[in-house]
């Protein structure tokens, strides 16, 4: 009988796996997704080191006296280049143009300054720099003494300090998680009872159990094949590099696919069609991508924001994958609590799905 129902399992197993990789859509999701992001991001993360902005720059003539001064301020900064321009229309339109990062202008004892209104993520940067420039020309200007001294620091990870672009990738390998596991319920499993499959397989000598367990088992192939890419892809086109623990990694992607199945199958007790629970699984998602801290630290977000990562699964998912893979520090106990905790309620919610479904019901 055991011999029977490992036959059926196996058998299965490899039937719903190859039908998730023919599936489109599904594999869109799962791989194609979660590279789009990788390139998008990465090339926005990975530019080769820190930024270099120019700083094109007019000094009127009632201001040509302290002009060397501002050059040389400018030009110790770093991340800043000085361009010098002899009018101020040539200066607009170089920033116009995207030529240069931003322009300034010296009249008497004011400056003003020109950034290009589409450039919404570097000009408060910018800004920043050119404040510490002003400020810096009135502290030599009026002879003014460092009384403390500021330096940068880097708050450190697991194993170095993180960039951007290292943090994106566990983030990449969640997504990738949520949209493998997060249709099985809302989707697939009321896909096949839409469609009389299992009514059929009531009738039949198939355990319901072995089914369910092989239903989920067939996305981990198709999960573990979108992080291998992801970290692969990561590496010949960034040259990211994790130290990663192989065992406990793939026992988290079985953790993360349970959890976001069960996340789905509480989605399928509330909208008991296909239709309905997909739309509903995927505006989850969609949710989830820009609340659960996957291309940027959730800190950035205000603050009500930060509130509903709180209740996002893709949220603890993505965080325990950074603390798997070496960038995140992470109380050993409370993400074993996290896991477990989430683990066991997932498992909850699918064996009540599978307990109260009507499986001879076709919608």
């Amino acid at each position: 009988m055991v011999t029977n129902l490992g036959k059926q399992f196996v058998r299965l197993t490899k039937t719903l796996t190859l039908a998730f990789f023919r599936n489109r859509q599904a594999m869109f999701f799962v791989l194609i997704l979660p590279l789009i992001f990788m390139f998008i991001f990465g090339f926005l993360y990975g530019g080769g080191g820190e930024r270099v902005f120019t700083v094109a720059f007019y000094l009127d003539e009632s201001a040509e006296e302290g002009g060397e001064l501002w050059q040389e301020i400018i030009n110790q900064r770093e991340g800043l280049t000085y361009q010098l321009v002899e009018a101020r229309e040539k200066g607009e339109e170089l920033v116009r143009n995207l030529e240069a990062d931003v322009f300034l202008v010296r009249e008497g004892n004011s400056l003003e300054a020109f950034y290009h209104p589409a450039r919404l993520e570097d000009n408060p940067e910018l800004q920043q720099q050119v404040e510490a420039v002003a400020a810096e020309y009135d502290r030599e200007r009026t002879g003014l003494l460092d009384i403390m001294a500021v330096e940068k620091a880097e708050l450190e990870g697991a194993d170095g300090s993180v960039s951007p672009l290292e943090f994106m990738f566990p983030g990449l390998i969640a997504l990738g998680l949520a949209s493998s596991g997060l249709f099985v319920f809302a989707e697939a499993f009321l896909d096949y009872r839409k469609k009389g499959v299992l009514k059929r397989m009531v009738a039949s000598p198939m355990s319901k159990t072995v089914f369910i367990l092989a239903l989920m088992t067939s996305r981990f192939p198709p999960a573990l094949f979108s992080s291998v890419v992801v970290l692969l892809m990561g590496y010949l086109f960034f040259g990211v590099t994790f130290s990663i623990n192989w065992l406990a990694f793939l026992l988290y992607l079985v953790v993360g696919l349970v959890v976001m199945m069960g996340f789905g199958a509480l989605i399928t007790l509330i909208a008991r069609t296909k239709e309905s629970a997909s739309q509903v699984a995927s505006v989850f998602l969609i949710t989830m991508l820009f609340f659960s801290g996957i291309y940027f630290p959730v800190e950035f977000l205000p603050v009500y924001f930060q509130r509903i990562s709180v209740v996002l699964p893709l949220s603890y998912l993505a965080r325990g994958l950074r603390f798997i893979m070496g960038l995140e520090n992470l109380a050993g106990s409370l993400f074993i609590l996290e896991t477990l905790g989430l683990f066991a309620a997932s498992l909850a919610v699918i064996i009540l799905l599978v307990n109260i479904s009507d499986w001879a019901k076709e919608v």
